[in-house]
């Protein structure tokens, strides 16, 4: 098999009802992949689209065609039985020509194309061209009106279109219509025959496993004489097999072979484990003189993955994850596209953002349904860093037009491709089949009645578990997302988005705006709860562009989850002060803190009912796009300080006080025994111990358990005090936690600076040392996209001294980071 890649430079132009073109001249430059509105900014004709208000004036690209060209040479030696030209990812209806002949069209950004192009190729110079649009006028005559009664209705086009739904406008996003060759173009030829597919599954009794790997060929001429082989392998382990093939007919036939491994090292989610691969090699020979002919090579991990549904009792049960039989609880976020827009993503991106989700001790991601299907190297990478995918299709908060037969074949080709492409990733944990969209049609029926009908049900409930049936049997699909139960967001069983807490004071619902009152519902899983937060100033910087932040202004609001219009002053108001916060450092510190320690207990709230609930999944982990938002993480990578929280509660081994007063919890994540010392108590802000007592316990894997309880708080001035927990392992802290006993505006927090000295490593390597003689509450490091920290939003402990180390993108020859706190805004306790 031989490969081009078309990737590069391409030519752009525009339909001739385009803008003049005068202002460009006929043909621009193009990168592919990409996306036209990358082009234009790289040819001086807009600005960056995601900054200020600039979404708002793109709308103009949307009705435009544009056309991509690109010239290229095929050498004598390159022509063989069968030619493919292949499309990875197109945004959005497209006609392809080679040479001056049509070779289709297409429809659906979500799924790669090929087209046989074995006539129509010649040796020397060749053309490709392609005429594409974002895919409104395709959908424009479609009818929809049996869509008007369903959510997110503000472009109910988007039903019709394979696209990812939150370029119609979303809460997280603008509305911003891609357009391009999103992902990579390759020519590929091969000679007799090629390995279209391999799929592996495995059986494993203790510690032994047969491997069976399935390949798919495609002969191209009545062959004999082949074989396949397929070798596995990690540093310990070699193994090999091989099936003759006396005669390969044309037409697509499927071959298996099996590999049996006497001593397996299973593949484990991050914090339980090491996520061990094997590499794999599939192999086409042809032949005595072994000649290759085709390959293909991949990782693998060995694991089985179960989600088990037991029965607490006649009206609840549990969701909980089980790798290689152990319970694992599931902690994490739900992953949104890395950028609003798709052709800028690249695998440097990518696997940085799922890395800092490994560094924080996330175990799992939930990729949501109302973006796109990520690149193999989100799945490479957590397959190597233990990340479990929860994958939805993507089909997200609406009804799909499953009664009309070219959308649902159209639906059938992107399942199965779906399937195909990631199926052999050990990190894929679960198939869902949509967001929201089963919760949306109960809430449908109450309002409407039973005669609503659900379109997209087919979906759901047809295609996707008939292809899972047929492609990837051992792994798990859920029909949707939050589902179980009589109503598909029931706290009683199955997964749970919980947004009533948060966003009650929208409405006058019965629900008040208490975003610590998740003690009310039991919970199971819960796949979605978020808080809305200040973003970093240095990265709100950025994406106002040549503005200044200005919390009033129309660029402002314009990069502001529609949710958090006023929700975060109303925080600040009801849980920090009493007047309107106005300054923006204090804005950015407060806000962020208010939304990381309301996540905090509502972790280790869940966490201390740990299996009874078996996981919380953030939303969301990423940005789009900078905004005021929920995540953590922010478009530009900089965490805020939910990030360091959350990663604090989502460490392996942890301690937790519960929603009950006094109850301590502890748990290991790990697969191995740790016997532990523990000491709780009551201290000062000051740094005096009231109360405190030490046991010692033995640490099971995968297991919580309850330690002794703290006296009444009644017992102490809750103002000026704080419960604590430390775990040690020997002289090791493994963990420490606190709690509050009043309420933050009741605090009496010390008004004390921090002290810090800084230390020059190397060039772009420097320490921070910082000490405080009193309780130091939310220490943060202002972020800033030169830097990146150890640690962050932390607080000091009476006498502590913690040391941060800082790295640095290039050399600088001083380090003086701005660094705050919230006693700098609220002290008042007099020193003792």
């Amino acid at each position: 098999m031989v490969t081009v890649s078309l990737d590069g430079t391409w030519e752009l132009t525009f339909s001739k009802h385009g803008i003049p073109e005068e202002k460009w001249g006929r043909w621009i430059e193009a990168q592919v992949p990409g996306d036209v509105h990358l082009d234009l900014m790289r040819a001086g004709i807009i600005p960056e689209p995601l900054i200020e208000d600039n979404t708002q004036k793109m709308e103009w690209i949307e009705e435009k065609d544009w056309w991509y060209r690109k010239t290229f040479y095929i050498g004598s030696n390159f022509r063989q039985k069968r030619t493919e030209l292949i499309f990875e990812g197109i945004d959005l209806t497209a006609d392809i020509w080679l040479n001056g002949k049509r070779l289709g069209s297409t429809n659906n950004m979500f799924r790669e194309f090929r087209f046989d192009v074995t006539e129509c190729l010649e040796e020397g110079y060749n053309t490709v061209e392609v005429r594409l649009n974002v895919g409104l006028a395709e959908a424009e005559d479609k009818p929809t009106e049996k869509f008007e009664q369903c959510w997110n209705t503000w472009d109910v086009r988007r039903f019709w279109m394979r696209k990812a739904t939150q370029s119609f406008f979303w809460d997280i996003t603008p509305r911003l219509h891609t357009c391009g060759l999103w992902r990579g173009v390759r020519i590929e030829a091969y000679e007799e025959a090629v390995i279209r597919d391999v799929y592996l599954s495995h059986t494993s009794i203790d510690d032994t496993a047969d491997v069976k790997v399935s390949v798919e060929l495609e002969g191209f001429q009545n062959e004999a004489d082949l074989f396949v082989s397929v070798e596995l392998m990690d540093a310990s382990t070699y193994k090999t097999t091989c099936i003759p093939i006396p005669k390969l007919e044309k037409g697509l036939h499927t071959v298996e072979l099996t590999l049996h491994l006497d001593s397996v090292t299973f593949w484990w989610p991050n914090g339980v484990g090491d996520p061990h691969l094997y590499q794999v090699k599939v192999l086409l020979y042809k032949g005595q003189n072994n000649i290759e002919i085709s390959s293909k090579s991949l990782r693998y991990g060995i694991r089985k993955i179960e989600v088990e549904q037991k029965k607490l009792n006649d009206r609840e049960s549990t969701f909980t994850f089980l790798v290689n039989g152990k319970r694992v609880y599931a902690k994490g976020g739900d992953w949104v596209p890395e950028d609003a827009i798709y052709g800028r993503i690249t695998p440097e991106v990518t696997y940085n953002l799922v890395k800092l989700a490994h560094d924080g001790n996330y175990n799992m991601l939930r990729v949501w349904g109302g973006g796109i299907y990520p690149s193999d190297a989100f799945f490479d990478a957590c397959d190597e860093l233990g990340i479990l995918v929860w994958q939805d299709f993507m089909f997200a908060c609406g009804y799909y037009p499953d009664f009309d037969s070219t959308f649902y074949s159209e639906v059938e080709q992107e399942v199965a491709y779906i399937i195909r492409k990631y199926r052999n990733h050990p990190s894929v944990g679960l198939w869902c089949g949509n967001n929201e969209n089963m919760q949306m049609f109960d809430e449908m029926k109450i309002q409407h009645g039973d005669t609503e009908q659900h379109y997209g049900l087919k979906i759901y409930d047809e295609i996707i578990p008939n292809a899972l049936k047929q492609l990837d049997p051992n792994n798990f699909y859920w029909p949707s997302s939050p589902f179980g139960g009589e109503y598909a967001n029931t706290s009683e069983c199955g997964d749970q988005h919980v947004w009533d807490y948060s966003m009650a004071w929208l409405s006058n619902g019965t629900k008040q705006l208490d975003i610590w009152d998740f003690s009310q519902e039991n919970h199971k899983f819960v796949s979605e709860f978020g808080i809305e937060t200040p973003p970093n100033l240095s990265s709100a910087s950025r994406y106002m562009g040549r503005l200044p932040i200005d919390m009033s202004s129309h660029e402002w609001y314009h990069h502001m989850c529609f949710y958090a219009i006023g929700l975060i002053q109303n925080l600040l108001l009801k849980y920090y002060k009493d007047q309107e916060v106005t300054d923006l450092k204090e804005y950015t510190i407060a806000g962020q803190m208010i939304q990381a320690e309301a996540i905090k207990d509502i972790l280790d709230t869940l966490r201390s009912r740990m299996y009874v609930c078996s996981g919380t999944l953030y939303w969301q982990y990423n940005e789009s796009w900078g905004h005021t938002g929920y995540a953590p993480l922010d478009y530009y990578g900089i965490p805020k300080a939910s990030y360091y929280y959350m990663k604090r509660a989502f460490a392996p081994v942890n301690a937790v006080f519960g929603d009950r007063w006094g109850q301590i919890t502890l748990y290991n994540d790990t697969i191995r025994t740790i016997p532990v010392s523990v000491t709780f108590g009551i201290q000062t802000f000051s740094g005096k111990i009231l109360w405190s007592k030490t046991e010692t316990c033995i640490l099971e894997g995968s297991s919580p358990i309850s330690i002794g309880k703290l006296p009444e708080r009644e017992s102490f001035n809750t103002k000026e005090t704080f419960a604590f927990v430390e775990v040690f392992e020997g002289k090791k802290l493994l963990a420490r936690n606190r709690k509050f006993l009043a309420a933050f505006k009741e605090l009496k927090i010390p008004k004390e600076a921090v002290k810090t000295k800084i230390y020059r490593v190397s060039d772009c390597d420097w320490t921070i040392e910082l000490t405080a003689d009193y309780f130091t509450w939310d220490v943060t490091i202002m972020p800033e996209d030169f830097f990146t920290v150890s640690d962050n939003a932390f607080d000091l402990w009476p006498g502590e001294k913690k040391h941060v180390y800082v790295h640095t993108k290039d050399p600088v020859k001083q380090f003086h980071p701005e660094i705050l706190s919230i006693n700098h805004y609220i002290g008042g306790m007099a020193h003792e």
